[in-house]
């Protein structure tokens, strides 16, 4: 009889490993939110970066200024907090985003460039806060329900590179965004594997990461060993990309 009982677990736990294994395989879709404890908070440090932005239309080149990419870690009401500044100074752009320090939750957001601004407080279910639309002087009062756990926007590649990276991996990503009516989900999957040069000229092996959202497709190049984006590549039409190129 105990051999029988020890044949039958050894059996399930091969079958609950074989499922497992089909489940990699298959490249099963995760839910990633601030509750899933799946990002791999390590990789994330205080840093500032660079980026070339670049618009590619028909074979012809504009180059879009430069955006600088700050991570710092700040007090917010008294408590530790992730700060991301994002920043294009020749068409004055700035977005601050400042989101709980483990999970990412979103706390606050700030953001300002020629066409308005928005201010944003963030509650487990609730975003409310203003936008501001200087070309037609309308503000727009937000108070949105949120129906599950959530992402702020502003730290949409920040959440990317911290994702549990492997072949076949695929997972959705829901987060608040305003264009998008409120809560919104992006899907993101491994494509597979690229030598990219990083900015100082030798080559590092990257995950190659495409996310979808409304119709919109976009390509993303992750160190693999410290999980820094290279390069990030947004498909607008089949005749029109942005390219963001790291410098430093």
């Amino acid at each position: 009889m105990l051999i029988k009982m020890k044949t039958k677990n050894v059996l399930l736990i091969l079958f609950y490993v074989f499922i497992a294994c089909t489940s990699l395989i298959n490249g099963q879709t995760e839910l990633i939110t601030p509750k899933s404890n799946q990002l791999q908070i390590k990789y994330l440090k205080p840093s500032e970066v660079s980026f070339k932005v670049i618009m590619e239309s028909n074979g012809n080149k504009k180059d879009l200024g430069l955006l600088i990419d700050q991570i710092k870690i700040i007090e917010w009401n008294g408590n530790k907090c992730i700060e991301r500044i994002q920043q294009m100074p020749n068409i004055n752009l700035i977005d601050t985003s400042i989101n709980n320090i483990n999970s990412l939750s979103p706390v606050f957001h700030a953001g300002h460039n020629p066409s308005g601004y928005m201010r944003l407080n963030f509650e487990t279910t609730t975003v409310t806060g203003e936008k501001y639309f200087s070309n037609k002087d309308s503000l727009i009062k937000i108070n949105t329900k949120m129906p599950a756990p959530y992402f702020d926007s502003n730290m949409f590649e920040v959440i990317l590179s911290l994702l549990p990276l492997s072949d076949n991996f695929k997972a959705q990503i829901p987060y608040y965004e305003f264009e998008s009516g409120g809560y919104t989900i992006y899907k993101a999957k491994v494509s597979g594997s690229k030598k990219v040069k990083n900015p100082k000229g030798s080559f590092e092996n990257t995950w190659i990461l495409e996310t979808e959202h409304n119709g919109t497709r976009s390509v993303f190049y992750i160190s693999k060993s410290k999980r820094e984006i290279l390069k990030k590549e947004i498909f607008r039409s089949p005749t029109l990309k942005i390219v963001f190129d790291r410098v430093d």
